[in-house]
């Protein structure tokens, strides 16, 4: 509340607070901004020292939320109470287990995880009944079940608006499901923050590439590689200070180097920042930055868009050369030649909805798949 508005009431205060207040109580929800804008009023009222201590206190809790609690207030809390629903559920089934004399009859769904257990093959991915809508008016996902067998490569395909893009968004936890559940490797992770799928081993990449485009080719890469590097974020600020800074940064520089190479990115992109290299360079750098990270789940949004034959070929054989070694990959793609040729299993989605989902040669083969995807 500023009273009268005046152009010289809003200087560079005003702005850091309005910014203070989003990002303390928790971007991109709805209750953050008011719980940090009620946290930035009270304590300028009621804590009585200079307006530069005041900026100086505000910028190092803009600092830590930002690098601490990305969520702010509220993903915090609801941190505490993923943690407790996830508590519960582990204790529930042993109380259970202790009231109950009989065992219960399992159900089909139950019959069937417990036969992929006992051939000792659990789903890489899982997805339960994914319903997502971004407003008040038609499903964009509608009930959607979807199970990745490890160390396969699975396609995801369908018509433009078929929700593809916002499934990967929903698995990898840009988006929370209105009804559904993720599984990775067997793990509930629909209530997770996205930062929590990355130590579980899923990377992604994205339809427009997302780089940080100030930096380097190489820098990108080495990004990809950070959560390998221990304690990295108490080190970060003393890097450069350290004893063992150049050698690690060297061997950093190395591996993204020879992974660049892999991908067949010539090397004079190294030191060009990303935002100036064109579309197939960032298409294929993109893809550097997940697959530098050792990656047990790889999703890939379209990503030979843009590539000509050659790339796409060298694109082909190096997801190969992933399940092979073990990964399991999930590509959308709208190059119908691409996907059949390289993918395992594949998935159909039209209009928000599972059409079919089963070996590609059979899924290739369908008529209704056919009629809806392939206009025959």
């Amino acid at each position: 509340f500023l009273g009268v508005v005046s152009p010289g009431q809003f200087d560079w205060t005003v702005s850091v607070n309005i910014l203070v207040m989003v990002i303390l109580g928790g971007i991109n929800t709805t209750a953050g901004p008011i719980l940090g804008a009620v946290f930035v009023t009270l304590f300028t009222a009621y804590v009585n020292i200079s307006p530069l201590w005041q900026q100086v206190i505000f910028g190092a809790l803009f600092i830590f939320t930002i690098t601490v609690l990305p969520g702010g207030m509220v993903g915090a809390v609801r941190a505490v109470f993923d943690r407790l629903l996830r508590i519960r559920r582990v204790r529930a089934p042993r109380e259970d287990a202790v009231a109950a004399p009989t065992t219960p009859v399992p159900t089909f769904l139950e019959q069937a995880d417990s036969k992929a257990r006992a051939e000792n093959e659990v789903p890489a991915l899982e997805c339960h009944g994914i319903s997502y809508h971004y407003t008040k008016g038609d499903y964009v996902l509608q009930d959607v079940h979807v199970r990745v067998r490890p160390g396969t490569i699975h396609g995801l395909i369908g018509p433009n608006g078929s929700g593809k893009s916002t499934l990967l968004n929903v698995i990898s936890g840009h988006l929370r499901p209105q009804a559904g559940s993720v599984l990775l490797h067997g793990d509930e992770v629909h209530r997770r923050p996205a930062s929590s799928r990355a130590p579980l081993g899923l990377r992604r990449t994205f339809q427009s590439a997302n780089l940080v485009g100030e930096l380097g080719s190489l820098d990108n890469v080495i990004i990809g590689k950070y959560l390998h590097v221990p304690h990295i974020a108490a080190r970060a600020p003393v890097w450069h200070f350290l004893p063992t800074a150049g050698r690690e940064t060297r061997q950093l520089q190395a591996v993204a180097a020879d992974e660049l190479r892999t991908l067949g990115v010539p090397a004079r992109w190294d030191s060009v920042r990303a935002a100036n290299a064109p579309h197939g360079v960032q298409q294929l750098l993109q893809l550097a930055v997940a697959k530098v990270g050792a990656p047990s789940i790889l999703m890939l949004d379209e990503p030979v868009a843009g590539l000509s034959a050659d790339e796409v070929e060298r694109t082909a054989e190096i997801l190969k050369e992933l399940r092979r070694a073990g990964a399991t990959i999930v590509i959308v793609e709208h190059h119908t030649r691409f996907i059949f040729d390289i993918c395992d299993d594949v998935t159909v989605l039209n209009a928000g909805r599972l059409v079919m989902s089963g070996p590609a040669a059979a899924v290739r083969s369908d008529a209704i798949v056919r009629e809806v995807y392939l206009g025959q």
